[in-house]
């Protein structure tokens, strides 16, 4: 039987700690602590488990990456404080809703994330987060001397990343010109 938390913890983790070249200082939001038991692996210097709340109004050093692991009512004035919060090379991960014609809160939250030169959903056991990045692209830039030498996995390998963010061609035709791959 999957366990769909432990399939979402590792890859929300896995995925931009293994996209972003030498991850120092991180931001989690994660009501469920899934990320908690999947960061164990890598050498952070910085771990911060904050709410979604506390990361719009706290002081940050510049950071890395930012795991958001909830539906949260980001906006433009909550993402232009994210990316100043992000490093020049930072990265995001954030939940959003599954794809339907008649709902556009990905493409929203893709048009949301605008400033960043990668903007990507990616779908895994039928839940859709977005990558939005400031240097690093999730397929081309994958880390494979990190992400084949993590132990204890249950779902994540390189090659799932790669393939988490190909989309059925009728989303792709959607998001064309929104997704920024």
């Amino acid at each position: 039987m999957k366990d769909i938390n432990k399939i979402i913890g590792e890859m929300i983790t896995h995925i931009p700690l293994c996209t972003h070249k030498d991850p120092k200082d991180i931001i989690i939001i994660d009501n469920f602590n899934i990320v908690k038991s999947q960061i164990s692996q890598y050498n952070i210097k910085n771990i911060y488990y904050k709410t979604f709340e506390e990361l719009l109004s706290t002081e940050f050093n510049t950071i890395d990456i930012i795991i958001i692991n909830q539906r949260s009512p980001l906006d433009n004035q909550s993402i232009s404080n994210i990316y100043n919060i992000l490093k020049e090379d930072g990265l995001i991960i954030f939940q959003t809703d599954n794809f339907d014609d008649q709902n556009s809160k990905l493409i929203n939250d893709l048009q949301l994330v605008n400033k960043f030169w990668i903007a990507m959903p990616t779908i895994f056991e039928n839940q859709i987060f977005i990558l939005a990045s400031k240097k690093y692209h999730p397929q081309a830039d994958i880390i494979l001397q990190r992400s084949d030498f993590l132990n204890d996995l249950y779902y994540y390998n390189s090659d799932i990343q790669k393939a988490s963010f190909t989309m059925p061609t009728y989303i792709k035709k959607r998001l064309l010109g929104i997704s920024k791959n």
